[in-house]
This record gives structure tokens, C-alpha cells and sequence, in this order.
């Protein structure tokens, strides 16, 4: 039996978005409407995986879907429609030994993955030639792991006015 999630409407923008009002980076004030988004995150790590998921549902992301390799991801993803996907850089995918590997793929649509799903890359070394590539292949943000509530919450935020902007209700 196949789980099947319909697609996400976005409000209307002279309507108030649901969630609570939040400073953003640049100190202004916005609602974020995270409302049915679905996440897929990537993650070998069950302790790791199980905590970003947690941390997703506390800033409002409920719909989460959690995978221990890239194959898993691909199993996944055939079943849904998913909004966005957070991704470990170190992973275990049979056509590389990394997750650049991986969202390479996605991007150059070899994978039932939108091939433009907004990417969260992270990883326990932030400084290394990784950062410069997973820009190059599309992907939206790097966070060092473990990464902090605040800056998920950040990061997510920038995804959201760049990819949902709809989704986004500056305090007026």
C-alpha cells in the first residue's frame, strides 16, 4: 500500500499565516508557514537523525520522513511528494562514497527526487572542499554538525523566503 500525501497549498497572501512571529537574521519580524511541508532527512546516524527530525517538528516541520542512506532516500521518495531534504554529507551510496554523490544525482534527475528540491547539507567538518561543491550542485545552505536549533531555524528561514515565498508574512 503505497502512502500517498497530497500537494500543499500555499495560503493566500493577504490572509495571516499560521505560526508564531520570529526575528529573522536581519532582525525584522515574519511568520514562517511551515504548514504540510514534508522533509526527508538523510542521515546514517540514528541518534543524529532522530534529533533533526525533532528539531524540524519543534520549529514546525510535523511532516518528517527519516532515511539511513541515499538508497533508503530513493525508496522513500518514490512514495511521496516531498518539500525539502536535509542530507549528511557522509553517506554510503552506491555510485559514490559521499552525498555529493547522491545530490548529484538528484539534481541531474536520476532519482525520483524533484531534481530542484531545496537542500540542507550538513556535516561534522563545515570547512572542507564539500562546502564549495554542494554550493556548485544547488544546495542551499551548509551547516556544521551538531547544528544548533537556532541556526536550523536560521537557515530554514533564508530556504523559505528564497523557495516559498508565499510561505512568508513579514510583521507589518
Amino acid at each position: 500500500m503505497t502512502n500517498t500525501v497530497p500537494p500543499t497549498k500555499p495560503p493566500h497572501a493577504a490572509q495571516s499565516l499560521p505560526g508564531r512571529l520570529t526575528r529573522t537574521d536581519d532582525g525584522a519580524l515574519a511568520r514562517f508557514d511551515y504548514t504540510g511541508l514534508r522533509a526527508l532527512v538523510v542521515e546514517p546516524d540514528d541518534e543524529a537523525r532522530d534529533a533533526i527530525e525533532g528539531a524540524l517538528r519543534s520549529i514546525g516541520i510535523a511532516r518528517t520522513f527519516g532515511a539511513r542512506s541515499a538508497s533508503h532516500a530513493i525508496e522513500i521518495a518514490a512514495d511521496l511528494d516531498l518539500d525539502l531534504m536535509l542530507c549528511d554529507v557522509t553517506l554510503d551510496y552506491p555510485e559514490g562514497d559521499d552525498g555529493l554523490s547522491f545530490v548529484l544525482d538528484v539534481r541531474e534527475d536520476r532519482t525520483p527526487l524533484d531534481e530542484d528540491i531545496p537542500i540542507l547539507f550538513f556535516a561534522g567538518d563545515a570547512g572542507s572542499f564539500s562546502v564549495m561543491e554542494a554550493k556548485r550542485l544547488g544546495v542551499h545552505d551548509f551547516l556544521a554538525k551538531p547544528v544548533p536549533l537556532k541556526r536550523l531555524e536560521s537557515s530554514l528561514q533564508r530556504l523559505m523566503r528564497d523557495q516559498f515565498p508565499t510561505r512568508v508574512q513579514p510583521s507589518t
